[in-house]
């Protein structure tokens, strides 16, 4: 299942018995503001997505719940001597 920033955020705040307009103000933003975040309208800023790992103590890479390449797929691309591209259609997991 793909997890959303947006409900990540919803669950940090709810599992730490927050309103949106406590985290607003802890973050420096509007109710408004942050209410978007958890909707999906808007997506923080870097230096928000800081602020909210600190307050939470977590990792950046975890609120943005980031997989190591080998968790993603990549597509190989080869390139001849001459610089052309060529895809030889292979897929790694």
């Amino acid at each position: 299942m793909l997890v959303m920033l947006k409900d990540i955020l919803k669950e940090l705040r709810e599992g730490n018995n927050l309103k949106q307009k406590d985290i607003a103000k802890i973050l420096g933003v509007s109710t408004s503001c942050y209410s978007n975040y958890e909707q999906g309208t808007r997506e923080p800023s870097i230096e928000i997505i800081k602020k909210i790992c600190d307050y939470y103590d977590i990792e950046i890479d975890k609120l943005l719940e980031y997989k190591k390449p080998s968790d993603r797929i990549i597509i190989s691309k080869n390139f001849t001597n001459n610089g052309n591209f060529t895809n030889n259609g292979n897929i790694n997991f």
